[in-house]
């Protein structure tokens, strides 16, 4: 018999809590990972606009 560990569910790591939960009636949406490059492309292209429309008043 080989010294390996069976996962029970004591040793089990617990499932991390989500990163965004969104309940509206009967909807129910949730994000466990977040999504960084489309959060820094969102950022990024939005910075820009912004940036362009300051500029052009």
């Amino acid at each position: 018999m080989t010294n390996q560990r069976r996962e029970t569910d004591t040793t089990a790591r617990p499932e991390p809590s989500a990163f965004f939960e969104l309940h509206i009636g009967s909807l129910h949406l949730t994000i466990h990972r977040a999504p960084y490059r489309l959060l820094a492309l969102t950022t990024a292209v939005l910075g820009f606009l912004g940036g362009t429309t300051w500029f052009t008043h």
